[in-house]
């Protein structure tokens, strides 16, 4: 059980220098470096808490995603190198899998911790001694900002083993907690957190429509529960309706996005407000990009079209 009190609290790790250190590693495309390090905290806290605390659930994922990243790359060098070659390593590709796997083992399970810290029911503090020593600091909001990441992060996992039905999975529900985050007016956030939410919905509707075009052309577009039971998401016939209809969501959101900005921009931090700025930036180029492929995708579904009718009334000639 949490308290309600001081609802901005996050866990005690993400203060950490080599929390902090492992993040800047990621950003400057260091991931293998990062991954040395999140394994190095990663093995402390759970030397000092459960495997399942709160406390260690953001170390799971930034050592999962590093992980991630460092194989990401190694499967980009190793294509590299076969291109120059000639030769394909088979041991190399198993070595990936294996740590693909892995992260994603990392990542779910920092998917598992929090959300099952989100089902707890909040209460009052207690002036109890028995209830205080029960209590966890209330990291409420900064858990719901986590699913969501972490539910992206699995989503680029899939999408680079192209699992591209189990990305559209996992963006779709990061998607669906973006959105409850954007209309959530619980908390009174600076206008530049606002506006960080509101560009973070338009990119997961991206991701999901992105997605949905990577998927094959005649399939439903499915996924496997833990029981191994069949999910389908949508169809093969409503697949690029689907995409459609996220991209235009994407650009109503976009634009959204641009108007509060304008509206907001002198009470917005201006370090802050100019990386935002650059992030929103590249979101229109997204957009854009995603529209393209769209379109691309229309004008060889009609050629594709022509080519069959042409040959139907050669067959029948």
């Amino acid at each position: 059980m949490y308290n309600m009190e001081n609802l901005n609290n996050e866990p005690k790790l993400t203060s950490d220098p080599r929390f902090r250190g492992g993040r800047v590693l990621i950003e400057s495309g260091k991931p293998e470096e990062a991954t040395t390090m999140f394994g190095s905290l990663l093995e402390m806290a759970l030397q000092e808490y459960s495997e399942s605390s709160i406390e260690t659930a953001c170390v799971h994922y930034e050592y999962g995603n590093a992980l991630f990243r460092t194989a990401a790359r190694n499967v980009e060098n190793s294509c590299q190198t076969e291109n120059e070659t000639g030769r394909k390593e088979a041991d190399d590709a198993v070595d990936f899998a294996k740590d693909f796997d892995i992260a994603l083992e990392e990542m779910e399970n920092a998917f598992a911790i929090i959300d099952e810290y989100l089902c707890q029911k909040p209460t009052s503090k207690s002036s109890t001694d028995d209830h205080k020593k029960e209590e966890v600091p209330n990291y409420h909001f900064w858990a719901l900002d986590q699913v969501p990441r972490i539910l992206t992060g699995i989503g680029d996992l899939y999408s680079e083993i192209e699992k591209h039905a189990f990305a559209v999975d996992a963006y779709l529900r990061a998607t669906s907690y973006r959105e409850a985050r954007v209309q959530d007016k619980s908390k009174h956030e600076r206008s530049v957190e606002v506006l960080n939410h509101k560009r973070l919905l338009c990119e997961s509707e991206i991701l999901v429509a992105e997605s949905l075009l990577r998927c094959p052309k005649d399939s439903d577009v499915e996924v496997l529960d833990e029981n191994g039971e069949k999910t389908i998401i949508v169809t093969a016939a409503e697949r690029i309706d689907y995409a459609r209809g996220y991209y235009e969501k994407a650009r109503e959101d976009l634009q959204n996005t641009l108007v509060y900005m304008a509206k907001n921009v002198n009470s917005c931090d201006p370090k802050q407000f100019k990386k935002l700025k650059e992030d929103i930036c590249f979101l229109s180029t997204m957009v854009m990009g995603l529209g393209i492929n769209l379109s691309e995708y229309d004008d060889q579904t009609a050629i594709d079209n022509d080519t069959e009718q042409k040959a139907k009334k050669l067959k029948s000639s």
